[in-house]
């Protein structure tokens, strides 16, 4: 009940009972939905007799009523089916929406802590967070361009059941998200952005994608982030009531604000969203007649608060530091709020959120037993946010997020799109990726499941890589696990070991194969290919359509042979049959025009660029790049 109550979280179906039932003694989930029928009979009571939770009123009256109630109730629940049956088959119901429905997704970025759902409209808080388990930060998406992100009650308290990321102040994703809500309306100068120093860090920060230049209005903006930042600081100091992240975002509020412009996508497949110039109610919720709502901006409360929420406000209530919601919509469910529509598509808004997550945890693990204030404080006060705010801005001015028409327009119409499948990288490569495959590792890894590395271990690929690729796809079923043991890999060729040389590599691997192709570039890129045939110099491209090619950082993602080639903008029978070429100047994988990865004679410089074999984008860091190390695999 404890979980249900404080984290919003059930196990509400046998898998959940079996992957996180030991962290609370619970093995049969009928107790799962026994503890969900007492939480709901406390919340009708508590409502029909009582003040609200947060009131801290009545709590003497409120202990004495509830002890004599929940004896009876935990004896015989069904005694109070009056009690718990309305909120119980929301709750449920909900939650099975999210499973079951195709309009519906939910992501579990594990390394992050970070769960993303899209669904229509809003739900229960239970039916939300119940598919959000092992996560602390929750980004959902609606309908409309609707959001809201959340750090859960987890990262408060000192939680012992689980290690627990740490909390990030969310300030500074305010000031990047006010800046491209403002960025669907006018061309900005890449040389007019600027928020503070960049000290070399911006090629750390992967590219976003998003859509349209942005405004002369978001100039000012961004040059006013470093004055807001510290104006936002000085306020918490001074123990100011109120949303305190949202002062990074009041100092020139004029600025900041902007318009959800009714329509959807612009002729240039821009960032003009859905949204429709009025509040985007939940259910029946909607805001006062005559309100106008059209001026919007993105506010976040303050780190230190029980569950932050960050999501989009009406101007007049941020220049007047109050939220739109009552205290009762702030504390209750989302289904319970009314949202505004951001002119942010989807695929942008969950791009910068990674990011933001990516950057401000780089370097730090989740720690059992939670963080104290002291030391979350000292992570925040330490980051370079401007750094990574400088080059999100600087991406957006450069034109670097500007989506295809037809993703534009799946995301800003009004159904559901399920544009998580496949999940956005923050780092949106060029050319079409309808077939792309992510590839994620089961989390935790079973054991065996990665298989004993003959000559290892890999200076290149983690065991998280190689779970990835064993369970992504990569791999044709003959390679799959036996008995949930996978069969070992023997290290053909390393340029570590064996030298750097293309004739030691074709030598050692004449008459091998299949082989797993691995390549980390300079640029910190991370990248490969499963080979079908044995590497050989000849005069024509050899293999077979089992090859195929994949990025392993800064994603996961696989591209399978594509039997359709693309021509004029239509798609026809083809042969395009290019998978492995070896000549005495260097290796090629993929062709049609370009390779998806090449490299020379010297294993030191190489490129990649779209390849109409695989359907790929550049898989490297950069197109043209230099090798830092590479290794070839048998299998």
């Amino acid at each position: 009940m404890a979980r249900i109550a404080d984290f919003r979280e059930g196990f509400l179906t046998p898998e959940l009972v079996h992957e996180f039932g030991h962290l609370d003694g619970i093995t049969n989930i009928r107790d799962c939905y026994t503890a969900l029928k007492l939480c709901c009979v406390i919340n009708t009571l508590e409502k029909q007799l009582f003040s609200a939770p947060y009131a801290s009123k009545d709590c003497d009256a409120k202990m004495a009523y509830f002890l004599d109630v929940f004896s009876s109730a935990l004896t015989n629940p069904e005694s109070h089916w009056q009690d718990w049956q309305d909120e119980y088959k929301q709750v449920t119901s909900g939650f099975d929406q999210l499973l079951l429905s195709p309009d519906c997704s939910v992501q579990l970025i594990k390394k992050l802590g970070f769960a993303v759902i899209q669904c229509p409209e809003p739900l229960h808080y239970y039916s939300l967070f119940s598919h959000t388990l092992g996560a602390d930060v929750v980004l959902t998406m609606y309908d409309k361009n609707r959001y809201e992100l959340e750090c859960k009650y987890t990262q408060y308290i000192q939680l012992q059941s689980r290690p627990v990321w740490p909390r990030l102040d969310m300030a500074p994703l305010v000031q990047v998200l006010n800046v491209l809500e403002l960025g669907a309306r006018g061309p900005l100068k890449a040389d007019n952005v600027g928020v503070g120093p960049v000290k070399g860090m911006a090629k750390s920060v992967r590219s976003l994608s998003s859509g349209g230049p942005l405004s002369t209005a978001a100039v000012e903006a961004a040059r006013d982030a470093d004055a807001a930042a510290a104006a936002a600081a000085a306020r918490e100091e001074q123990g100011a009531a109120g949303m305190a992240s949202s002062a990074a975002i009041t100092a020139g509020t004029d600025v900041f604000a902007s318009k959800a412009v009714a329509g959807s996508a612009d002729s240039s497949g821009g960032m003009m969203g859905s949204g429709d110039g009025r509040a985007a109610g939940a259910g029946n919720n909607s805001n006062k007649e005559g309100e106008d709502v059209s001026e919007v901006a993105w506010v976040a409360d303050r780190m230190t608060d029980t569950g932050p929420i960050l999501r989009l406000e009406p101007k007049h209530a941020v220049r007047s530091g109050r939220s739109m919601l009552t205290k009762a919509q702030r504390y209750g469910h989302p289904c319970d709020r009314p949202f505004l529509s951001s002119s942010i598509p989807p695929p942008v808004m969950l791009a910068v959120v990674q990011s933001f997550l990516e950057f401000g945890l780089k370097g730090t693990h989740p720690k059992q037993g939670g963080w104290s204030w002291e030391e979350l404080h000292a992570i925040n006060d330490t980051l370079p946010m401007h750094t990574w705010v400088q080059t999100v801005l600087d991406q957006a001015a450069s034109g670097a997020f500007s989506l295809p028409p037809t993703v534009t327009t799946a995301v800003s119409g009004t159904g559901s799109s399920n544009f998580l499948s496949p999940p956005l990288s923050p780092r949106m490569p060029s050319g079409p990726e309808s077939h792309a495959i992510p590839l994620e590792p089961p989390m935790p890894i079973p054991q065996g499941l990665v298989p004993h590395m003959q000559g290892g271990p890999s200076s290149i690929v983690s065991s998280e890589d190689v779970a990835a690729l064993v369970c992504g796809g990569a791999l044709p079923a003959r390679h799959a696990p036996i008995g949930g043991a996978s069969r070992p890999w023997r290290l053909t060729y390393c340029t570590r070991q064996h030298g750097i040389s293309l004739a030691t590599l074709y030598r050692r691997a004449a008459n091998v194969s299949p082989t797993l192709l691995f390549i980390k570039d300079t640029g910190g890129g991370v990248f490969g290919a499963y080979c079908s045939e044995p590497w050989r110099v000849g005069p024509r491209f050899y293999g077979s359509g089992e090859t195929c090619v994949f990025q392993l950082y800064p994603r996961r993602v696989l591209y399978p042979w594509q039997r359709l080639a693309a021509q004029d903008g239509r798609h026809i029978q083809g042969n395009n049959s290019y998978f492995q070429f070896g000549t005495h100047s260097g290796l090629g994988v993929g062709g049609a025009g370009h390779f998806a990865i090449w490299v020379d004679n010297d294993l030191f410089e190489g490129s990649s660029a779209d390849c109409a074999t695989f359907g790929s984008p550049p898989l490297s860091s950069s197109p043209d790049f230099h090798v830092h190390s590479l290794e070839l695999w048998a299998l």
